[in-house]
Protein backbone atom coordinates (compact mmCIF):
# COMPACT_ATOMS: atom_id res chain seq x y z
CA UNK A 1 0.00 0.00 0.00
CA UNK A 2 2.81 2.41 0.85
CA UNK A 3 4.42 1.85 -2.55
CA UNK A 4 1.12 2.52 -4.31
CA UNK A 5 0.58 5.68 -2.26
CA UNK A 6 4.02 7.19 -2.79
CA UNK A 7 4.31 6.22 -6.46
CA UNK A 8 0.87 7.57 -7.39
CA UNK A 9 1.43 10.76 -5.44
CA UNK A 10 4.96 11.50 -6.64
CA UNK A 11 4.20 10.74 -10.29
CA UNK A 12 1.44 13.30 -10.62
CA UNK A 13 2.86 15.93 -8.28
CA UNK A 14 6.33 15.96 -9.82
CA UNK A 15 5.02 15.71 -13.41
CA UNK A 16 2.66 18.64 -12.98
CA UNK A 17 5.20 20.69 -11.06
CA UNK A 18 7.89 20.12 -13.67
CA UNK A 19 5.44 21.00 -16.45
CA UNK A 20 4.74 24.29 -14.69
CA UNK A 21 8.42 24.90 -13.95
CA UNK A 22 9.60 24.16 -17.50
CA UNK A 23 6.71 26.11 -19.03
CA UNK A 24 5.32 23.28 -21.12
CA UNK A 25 2.04 23.30 -19.17
CA UNK A 26 0.97 25.84 -21.79
CA UNK A 27 1.10 23.06 -24.42
CA UNK A 28 -1.30 20.98 -22.37
CA UNK A 29 -3.64 23.90 -21.66
CA UNK A 30 -3.82 24.93 -25.34
CA UNK A 31 -4.49 21.40 -26.54
CA UNK A 32 -8.03 20.51 -27.64
CA UNK A 33 -8.51 18.43 -24.48
CA UNK A 34 -11.23 19.36 -22.02
CA UNK A 35 -10.25 20.05 -18.42
CA UNK A 36 -11.82 16.73 -17.46
CA UNK A 37 -9.62 14.92 -19.97
CA UNK A 38 -6.50 16.72 -18.72
CA UNK A 39 -7.21 15.78 -15.10
CA UNK A 40 -8.17 12.23 -16.08
CA UNK A 41 -5.01 11.73 -18.16
CA UNK A 42 -2.71 12.97 -15.41
CA UNK A 43 -4.58 10.92 -12.82
CA UNK A 44 -4.42 7.77 -14.95
CA UNK A 45 -0.67 8.26 -15.42
CA UNK A 46 -0.16 8.37 -11.66
CA UNK A 47 -2.48 5.44 -11.16
CA UNK A 48 -0.59 3.37 -13.72
CA UNK A 49 2.69 3.93 -11.91
CA UNK A 50 1.13 3.21 -8.52
CA UNK A 51 -0.59 0.04 -9.72
CA UNK A 52 2.57 -1.23 -11.41
CA UNK A 53 4.52 -0.75 -8.17
CA UNK A 54 1.73 -2.43 -6.18
CA UNK A 55 1.51 -5.43 -8.50
CA UNK A 56 5.30 -5.85 -8.61
CA UNK A 57 5.44 -5.68 -4.81
CA UNK A 58 2.66 -8.26 -4.48
CA UNK A 59 4.32 -10.53 -7.07
CA UNK A 60 7.64 -10.25 -5.22
CA UNK A 61 5.83 -11.27 -2.05
CA UNK A 62 4.48 -14.35 -3.85
CA UNK A 63 8.02 -15.27 -4.93
CA UNK A 64 9.65 -14.79 -1.54
CA UNK A 65 6.93 -15.96 0.85
CA UNK A 66 3.87 -18.11 1.05
CA UNK A 67 1.31 -15.32 0.51
CA UNK A 68 -2.39 -16.12 0.38
CA UNK A 69 -4.86 -13.52 -0.82
CA UNK A 70 -8.37 -13.70 0.63
CA UNK A 71 -10.04 -11.81 -2.24
CA UNK A 72 -8.33 -10.60 -5.40
CA UNK A 73 -11.29 -8.38 -6.43
CA UNK A 74 -11.19 -6.54 -3.10
CA UNK A 75 -7.40 -6.13 -3.28
CA UNK A 76 -7.73 -4.85 -6.85
CA UNK A 77 -10.53 -2.47 -5.86
CA UNK A 78 -8.48 -0.88 -3.09
CA UNK A 79 -5.27 -0.71 -5.11
CA UNK A 80 -7.21 0.99 -7.92
CA UNK A 81 -9.00 3.56 -5.76
CA UNK A 82 -6.08 4.27 -3.42
CA UNK A 83 -3.89 4.98 -6.44
CA UNK A 84 -6.62 7.29 -7.77
CA UNK A 85 -6.92 9.16 -4.47
CA UNK A 86 -3.20 9.77 -4.18
CA UNK A 87 -2.83 10.67 -7.84
CA UNK A 88 -5.50 13.31 -7.23
CA UNK A 89 -3.70 14.55 -4.11
CA UNK A 90 -0.50 14.70 -6.14
CA UNK A 91 -2.22 16.94 -8.70
CA UNK A 92 -3.41 19.30 -5.99
CA UNK A 93 0.08 19.44 -4.51
CA UNK A 94 1.62 19.96 -7.95
CA UNK A 95 -0.70 22.91 -8.48
CA UNK A 96 -0.02 24.46 -5.08
CA UNK A 97 3.77 23.90 -5.00
CA UNK A 98 5.96 26.85 -5.84
CA UNK A 99 9.30 25.09 -5.23
CA UNK A 100 10.34 21.50 -5.73
CA UNK A 101 10.82 21.10 -1.97
CA UNK A 102 7.10 21.79 -1.45
CA UNK A 103 6.25 18.43 -3.03
CA UNK A 104 7.98 16.59 -0.20
CA UNK A 105 6.38 18.66 2.56
CA UNK A 106 2.94 17.19 1.92
CA UNK A 107 4.29 13.66 1.86
CA UNK A 108 6.53 14.09 4.91
CA UNK A 109 4.20 16.01 7.19
CA UNK A 110 0.78 14.71 6.16
CA UNK A 111 0.83 11.39 4.31
CA UNK A 112 3.52 9.65 6.39
CA UNK A 113 2.02 10.50 9.81
CA UNK A 114 -1.46 9.53 8.61
CA UNK A 115 -0.09 6.21 7.36
CA UNK A 116 1.58 5.46 10.69
CA UNK A 117 -1.57 6.49 12.58
CA UNK A 118 -3.84 4.64 10.14
CA UNK A 119 -3.67 1.21 11.69
CA UNK A 120 -0.85 -0.10 9.53
CA UNK A 121 1.08 -1.58 12.43
CA UNK A 122 -1.74 -2.17 14.90
CA UNK A 123 -5.42 -2.84 15.18
CA UNK A 124 -7.55 0.11 16.25
CA UNK A 125 -9.18 -2.23 18.76
CA UNK A 126 -5.91 -1.98 20.72
CA UNK A 127 -6.35 1.78 21.16
CA UNK A 128 -8.10 3.44 24.10
CA UNK A 129 -11.72 4.34 23.19
CA UNK A 130 -10.98 8.05 22.69
CA UNK A 131 -8.10 7.42 20.26
CA UNK A 132 -10.05 4.70 18.48
CA UNK A 133 -12.76 7.29 17.74
CA UNK A 134 -10.19 9.89 16.67
CA UNK A 135 -8.59 7.42 14.27
CA UNK A 136 -11.93 7.09 12.44
CA UNK A 137 -11.27 10.55 10.97
CA UNK A 138 -8.11 9.29 9.27
CA UNK A 139 -9.01 8.32 5.68
CA UNK A 140 -5.94 6.10 5.38
CA UNK A 141 -7.39 3.88 8.12
CA UNK A 142 -10.17 2.90 5.71
CA UNK A 143 -7.72 2.28 2.86
CA UNK A 144 -5.41 0.14 4.97
CA UNK A 145 -8.26 -1.86 6.47
CA UNK A 146 -9.84 -2.43 3.08
CA UNK A 147 -6.60 -3.82 1.71
CA UNK A 148 -6.06 -5.83 4.91
CA UNK A 149 -9.51 -7.35 4.46
CA UNK A 150 -8.72 -8.22 0.85
CA UNK A 151 -5.45 -9.87 1.85
CA UNK A 152 -6.40 -11.54 5.16
CA UNK A 153 -10.19 -11.54 5.33
CA UNK A 154 -10.23 -9.46 8.54
CA UNK A 155 -10.32 -5.75 9.30
CA UNK A 156 -11.30 -3.18 11.93
CA UNK A 157 -13.64 -1.26 9.63
CA UNK A 158 -16.69 -2.60 7.84
CA UNK A 159 -15.73 -3.32 4.23
CA UNK A 160 -18.63 -1.39 2.69
CA UNK A 161 -17.70 1.70 4.74
CA UNK A 162 -14.09 1.47 3.60
CA UNK A 163 -15.13 1.04 -0.04
CA UNK A 164 -17.53 3.97 0.10
CA UNK A 165 -14.90 6.17 1.75
CA UNK A 166 -12.30 5.63 -0.97
CA UNK A 167 -14.84 6.07 -3.77
CA UNK A 168 -16.16 9.33 -2.29
CA UNK A 169 -12.60 10.56 -1.71
CA UNK A 170 -11.77 9.91 -5.36
CA UNK A 171 -14.82 11.81 -6.61
CA UNK A 172 -14.34 14.76 -4.23
CA UNK A 173 -10.63 15.15 -5.04
CA UNK A 174 -11.31 14.75 -8.76
CA UNK A 175 -13.94 17.51 -8.56
CA UNK A 176 -11.51 19.80 -6.73
CA UNK A 177 -8.86 19.19 -9.40
CA UNK A 178 -11.34 19.79 -12.18
CA UNK A 179 -12.34 23.10 -10.58
CA UNK A 180 -8.70 24.15 -10.07
CA UNK A 181 -7.89 23.38 -13.70
CA UNK A 182 -10.96 25.28 -14.92
CA UNK A 183 -10.00 28.42 -13.02
CA UNK A 184 -6.34 27.97 -14.01
CA UNK A 185 -5.13 27.96 -10.42
CA UNK A 186 -1.37 28.67 -10.60
CA UNK A 187 -1.34 27.36 -14.16
CA UNK A 188 -1.50 30.56 -16.12
CA UNK A 189 1.15 33.17 -15.51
Amino acid sequence: MMGVITSSYMNTSSSLFMSKYMGNIADILTSPLSYFEMVAAMTLGGMARGLIVGVITLFTGFLLMDVHVYSYPIVGFFLFFVSAVFSQLGLITGLIAEKFEHLGIFQTYLITPLVYLGGVFYSTSMLPPFWAKVSLFNPILYMVNGLRYGMLGVGDIELSTAMLTVMISTVVLGSINLYLFKIGYKLRT
